[in-house]
């Protein structure tokens, strides 16, 4: 082999590991992402056990603003297992919009009177990783909503849900009271929930209350000043679509959603990163990570998803640099993509 082949190599070895040392330098800008349930998880009070940490997390935006007063927010971002809320500038004036799938970076994990939620700090960021997604509400009773867990995980807090076959305790028509809001009870059975109307829910001033027995939609906020922070809970509707009849949701409900995998963000990684899909129906789902020699190397999820889109962390701590292959399955499809692990 001549002097020449010799030093030609040599540079191309050179060049690669310049490129692989630039790669990891980028990738490294990313925090490791941190899930929503870690986050929600609380002490015996409802209080969050990683209080005044500070994170990055990844979810689907619910909700840009839903103060109501101010232009901070919070608003609202959720995962294929919850949500929380997002306090500050740095969110609500990044750009974000209902249904963009973003990564959040360096918010510190806060408590206001019974709300968890990620408030900005001064180095906190918003990255939009892909838009159009819907989330699907989660149906659930008011009896589940108050019986969350204590020492556990409060699940429902800050999610889209749907309650159905209830009815307005009042009659007239919708308002917001004071500059901050307005609660309508709203009944089913013997249960009761406050149906909150914010001065951001124009589309609802003024309506009329319903007489009847309605489906009412709206992302799940609290109030409580003192602890324990088991009530206190509030509804609040994105808007005047937040009110519907049994049959209005039946027929729409599952339109909007189709099979769709995302690519990985960011991607290169070291050593999370996040993986988002999104299925038309509530099914079974498998997300699973292969290397190039088609052999599994993570199960990453592997249970019914909802409708609409599921976020996953994957952590790859006992993986080495390379690419590799995720691949979700389920009884109608396959998709899969690539993402390059670099350490």
């Amino acid at each position: 082999m001549s002097i020449y082949t010799n030093k030609k190599n040599m540079l191309k070895k050179a060049l690669v590991s310049l490129a692989v040392i630039l790669l990891c330098t980028t990738s490294n800008i990313f925090s490791q992402n941190t899930s929503l349930t870690e986050l929600k998880t609380n002490d015996a009070d409802g209080s969050p056990v990683s209080l005044n940490g500070v994170f990055n997390a990844a979810g689907v935006v619910t909700a840009v603003q839903q103060l109501g007063t101010g232009t901070a927010g919070p608003g609202k971002i959720q995962d294929g297992a919850t949500g929380i809320a997002v306090y500050g500038n740095a969110f609500t004036q990044s750009g974000v919009k209902i249904g963009d799938s973003v990564v959040v970076s360096n918010f510190q994990l806060k408590f206001y009177n019974g709300l968890t939620e990620l408030s900005y700090t001064t180095a906190s960021t918003v990255t939009i990783v892909s838009s159009g997604h819907t989330i699907a509400p989660t149906v659930v009773t008011i009896p589940e909503i108050k019986n969350q867990q204590w020492n556990g995980f409060e699940k429902y807090e800050s999610m889209l849900l749907q309650i159905n076959n209830v009815h307005f305790v009042d009659s007239g028509t919708f308002d917001i009271g004071t500059s901050s809001g307005h609660n309508f009870p709203v009944v089913s059975g013997t249960d009761t929930l406050d149906f909150r109307i914010v001065k951001t829910n124009t589309s609802l001033i003024g309506k009329a209350i319903p007489t009847g027995t309605v489906n009412v939609v709206g992302i799940l906020s609290q109030y409580i000043s003192t602890a324990p922070y088991s009530s206190g809970y509030q509804l609040l509707p994105l808007d005047s679509s937040g009110i519907m009849t049994a049959t209005a949701v039946e027929t729409s409900k599952d339109k909007n959603y189709s099979y769709g995998l995302y690519q990985n963000y960011p991607n290169p990684f070291n050593p999370s990163t996040v993986i988002s899909f999104e299925v038309p129906t509530s099914q079974q789902v498998e997300l699973s990570v292969y290397n190039l020699l088609g052999q599994k190397v993570a199960s990453l999820y592997n249970q019914v998803a909802p409708a609409g889109v599921t976020n996953v962390n994957f952590k790859a701590n006992n993986l080495t640099s390379g690419v590799y292959v995720y691949t979700i399955k389920t009884g109608n499809m396959t998709m899969s993509k690539k993402l390059m692990l670099l350490k």
